[in-house]
């Protein structure tokens, strides 16, 4: 009997493999594909080249690791093409550079070791990278040499191409190879070493303390006639000094050789990792829910207003009690003697989304005031829910709802007089005007929305965490101060103050900088299978089309591709998800596969697309939902050696406005047990019930 990836993954005796052992299992025989998981900060770079790692949120995300191999490896060598110095990366000066390339064995018995070759001109001879960009920290320089006409090699390392700073080392490749005392230095400081690597070569290396952090460092290997680096002199044309394996380590020694070739898209680990080399292009890491700004700051005037039509109904006082997290940051809100309704509202523009229900919520505690209410109300702006909804709530005793209209609402006790009041509604219509509304009513519990009377400056009620979430469950309290940038370290809590569940991360894909966010991979070869799964874990956040993941920059010229898009129909449009994919057949209407389930955005949603060109079936499942299969004729043939694309098409056009929660592709069609274990795991990270 054959055991499926998942039974070999819980056949141990007493084993329950997680979710993340069982789609690790999907890969186990090699499957061709990807699994890319925005929760594993350990698998993103800022940065294409892998040099800066991801640990917090609210970061561009250029690199993105395939998990589907695990033992991913972090790059430690900060220089690329260190086994190709005849590339344009590296800057040759009176050096030979015809025929320099891949001239003799190197330490791993490759053909791949280069020659410096002196010019026949007096001069100093090297060959140099600048323009690195370095932290304040400990740095070491290391590279394979050996003699091979000259016996010595320099190792340079400088703050700029001009030398202000720097150290140096000489080393000596003959015999069983040396330091020499030759070595310069400016202001730097360090350690010279030198190791026999066999076959006449030498692992050369220099470690520098504390280098300046800027964007010019250098890099250089010197091949010398002599010990003396301040000598200059003329070569003979051919004599040179071999080298191999350039490395330059943020640490203070070098590590094990690293390979790298371009320096781009994770190539020195296994796997189909997905990147992106324009910094405007790329998606941000995020973990944000709470629609709202300064969630526990209600007297900031960013993020709250207190008036209507130019009179003040209410006053704002920051940090006067205990919250229901312990902190001392609830304010005291009051009434103002004026005649009117009595309300702070937030002040920052939220889009709601027409036939979308939201959640707004509050913490509210009766205020000390001589005439404090034990009734407050709390209601969004008028904005796309209009001015009929509302909920009134009593923060006595162990709370109620007094009366309500045009929504759901709930009260919850949390402690310490301490209540939170919850209002779920949905809008009548879009609108950029939504937010919270909190009103004093006159202690009335059967009041209707804003009622207009003369406040006492006495009336007060303590209030914390405000916050708008998409859907008709509260989530937990997320605080929020100032709207998040990436210029800034990130201005919300991605751990709850309120149970300390954590808020999942997801890729945010703006649409914007003129052609939307897009991550991509190099070709990922499909050609051995006619069957595909591609499963995807999502918010879409507007009705407008958009491309979600493809293979190929566009499926309808390329053969042996698949699509994964927006909509109800060809246009991308509607309110669903649809899926098409084929041979070398043409791309036709009846290729399409469409969720069965409405998903009006902004919404979340478990999306599976099952593939097989040659039974010519397509088919896709939003929430385990399976929609109607497409049987058009896809003509014959496999998936193709092409680039995956995710978050808008690879031609510039459809980009998608919405976040990505994880994305696994299979070059194989899955059983309904993988099928069931795949949209599970999305689940979770979604935060979907299926």
């Amino acid at each position: 009997m054959r055991l499926s990836s998942i039974s070999l993954a819980l056949n141990r005796p007493g084993a329950v493999a997680t979710l993340e052992q069982q789609v690790a299992a999907l890969f186990a025989s090699g499957e061709q594909g990807a699994w890319y998981d925005p929760s594993d900060y350990s698998t993103m770079f800022e940065d294409a080249t892998g040099l800066t790692p991801i640990s917090t949120v609210e970061k561009a995300v250029g690199l993105i690791f395939d998990k589907r191999k695990g033992g991913l490896t972090a790059r430690r060598n900060m220089l690329a093409y260190t086994e190709q110095l005849d590339n344009a990366y590296w800057t040759p000066t009176d050096l030979v550079t015809a025929g320099m390339a891949n001239v003799a064995t190197a330490p791993d018995a490759t053909a791949t070791a280069d020659k410096l070759v002196p010019s026949t001109s007096p001069a100093f001879h090297y060959i140099r990278k600048t323009g690195l960009t370095v932290a304040n920290a400990t740095h070491t320089v290391s590279v394979y040499a050996k003699a091979n006409g000259y016996n010595f090699i320099g190792l340079q390392l400088s703050n700029t191409a001009t030398f202000t700073k720097y150290f140096e080392g000489v080393f000596n490749l003959s015999g069983g190879g040396s330091i020499e005392n030759t070595g310069r230095s400016t202001t730097y400081t360090g350690t010279r070493f030198i190791q026999d690597a066999g076959n006449g070569w030498f692992r050369c290396s220099i470690t520098v303390n504390n280098i300046d952090a800027n964007s010019t460092t250098l890099v250089g290997f010197v091949p010398q006639s002599t010990n003396d680096p301040t000598v200059t002199f003329a070569g003979d044309g051919t004599s040179s000094v071999l080298v191999w394996g350039a490395q330059l380590d943020r640490a203070s020694s070098a590590s094990t050789y690293q390979k790298i070739e371009s320096g781009t898209g994770g190539e020195w680990t296994a796997g189909n990792h997905a990147y992106q080399t324009g910094s405007a292009a790329r998606p941000h890491l995020r973990s944000r829910y709470n629609l709202l700004t300064y969630s526990e700051q209600l007297n900031n005037t960013s993020g709250w207003l207190y008036d209507t039509a130019g009179q003040t109904q209410v006053s704002a006082t920051a940090n006067q009690t205990t919250a229901p997290d312990g902190t001392s940051t609830a304010d005291l809100v009051a009434e103002v003697a004026v005649s009117n309704n009595h309300v702070i509202y937030t002040a920052q523009s939220i889009f709601s989304a027409a036939a979308t229900t939201y959640t707004a919520s509050v913490y509210l505690k009766k205020g000390p005031g001589a005439t404090a209410p034990d009734v407050m109300q709390v209601s969004f702006r008028a904005g796309g829910f209009g001015a009929g909804q509302y909920a009134n709530f009593n923060l006595t005793g162990s709370g109620s709802v007094t009366a309500s209209s045009g929504g759901t609402a709930s009260i919850q006790s949390v402690g310490n007089g301490w209540f939170r009041c919850i209002w779920t509604a949905t809008a009548g219509s879009a609108s950029a005007d939504t937010g919270i509304a909190i009103f004093f009513i006159d202690n009335n519990g059967s009041a209707t929305r804003g009622p207009t009377y003369t406040g006492n400056t006495t009336s007060n009620v303590y209030a914390w965490g405000a916050q708008i979430v998409l859907g008709s469950a509260p989530l937990s309290y997320q605080r929020i101060a100032a709207a998040p940038t990436l210029s800034t370290p990130p201005t919300y809590a991605t751990t709850s103050t309120m149970g300390g569940e954590v808020f999942r991360p997801y890729l945010w894909f703006d649409g914007a900088d003129g052609t939307g966010d897009i991550m991509r991979t190099a070709n990922i070869d499909f050609s051995g299978s006619d069957e595909m799964t591609v499963a995807m874990g999502t918010y879409r956040g507007n009705a407008t089309a958009g491309v979600l993941a493809e293979l190929s920059d566009n499926w309808n010229n390329n053969t042996g591709s698949w699509l994964l898009f927006t909509g109800t129909n060809t246009s991308g449009t509607g309110d669903g998800f649809g899926a098409s994919a084929r041979g070398n057949a043409t791309a036709i209407p009846s290729h399409f596969s469409y969720t069965a389930s409405t998903f009006a955005p902004p919404c979340y949603a478990v999306l599976t697309a099952l593939h097989d060109i040659s039974a010519d079936t397509s088919v896709i499942r939003g929430n385990a939902v399976a929609g109607a299969t497409a049987t058009g004729d896809k003509g014959t043939g496999n998936f193709a050696n092409l680039p995956v694309f995710f978050g808008r098409r690879g031609d510039n056009s459809l980009q998608y406005v919405g976040s990505i929660y994880g994305l696994i592709i299979r070059g194989k069609t899955s059983t309904a047990a993988e099928i069931a274990t795949i949209e599970s795991y999305l689940a979770q990270k979604t935060g979907v019930t299926l």
